[in-house]
């Protein structure tokens, strides 16, 4: 059976200064007294992971709503990978797509070098790490909880 489509989208606000955006939206769930499930992997958030609960309140000016705080840690781990230059090896980057899936990971990619990983709280984050340190590219923990 398909998974249902996320009903909401919730607007975090970031840095600017460090992004060169205001805020980010991530898809969710609308759960009911304005608490929403994450659906995908935050990219300039830190502090939530894929499927945290979390709560938003509605402002009349924005028709997303904005995060207010986590509620529930699903135990998931956000790590972003920056590659150093675009990686022109397709077939190079899908193995390691491949690999990281296999772990049991979740990737999304913002663009060509930067991808955002979901680690599940079962996959030891060494084994992970360890396959992307074989890559010319930084990487940090967004959420390690």
């Amino acid at each position: 059976m398909k998974a249902k489509a996320p009903d909401a989208s919730i607007r975090f606000m970031v840095d600017e200064a460090l992004w060169g955006l205001r805020s980010e939206t991530m898809w969710a769930d609308h759960l009911g007294r304005g608490r929403y499930r994450l659906r995908n992997i935050p990219m300039m958030v830190y502090g939530v992971s894929l499927e945290d609960i979390v709560s938003a309140v509605k402002h009349p000016s924005d028709p997303c709503p904005t995060f207010r705080r986590t509620i529930i840690k699903s135990g998931n781990r956000t790590l972003r990978v920056a590659f150093n230059e675009p990686i022109e090896d397709e077939d190079a980057l899908k193995g390691l797509l491949v690999t990281l899936s296999g772990l049991g990971c979740r990737c999304e990619g913002f663009d060509a070098q930067f991808f955002g990983i979901n680690v599940p709280s079962n996959v030891p984050l060494a084994r992970v790490t360890n396959e992307i340190l074989n890559w010319p590219a930084v990487w940090e923990l967004a959420d390690p909880e």
